[in-house]
């Protein structure tokens, strides 16, 4: 069952700084960043070895974007994750924590 969480990015964070100028974009190395640890957080589990199955990127998520997350635990062991912004989809993929 798909579990929600909110992810909050200020739209200030250092990351928009040259992603690009004019049209400032969050990188995804941070977007993953944020959902790695924000499982972890939610599961009570360490997010420092993890390893990323699949990341698909679909959708930007700019400045001040409304992020819900949605994960859960599949059958592997591993979580499936959905990140969205509005009703974009920003990235679904996998992530095994070890």
């Amino acid at each position: 069952m798909m579990r929600y969480s909110v992810i909050e990015i200020p739209p200030h964070h250092r990351a928009y700084d040259g992603h690009f100028p004019g049209n400032p974009l969050l990188p995804g190395a941070v977007l993953l960043d944020e959902i790695l640890f924000a499982i972890a957080d939610e599961e009570s589990i360490s997010p420092e070895r993890c390893v990323i199955g699949v990341a698909k990127f679909k959708h930007f998520a700019g400045p001040g974007a409304p992020l819900e997350l949605g994960f859960e635990r599949i059958q592997s062991g591993a979580f499936r994750f959905e990140l969205r912004s509005a009703a974009a989809l920003v990235v679904e993929g996998t992530v095994e924590f070890q």
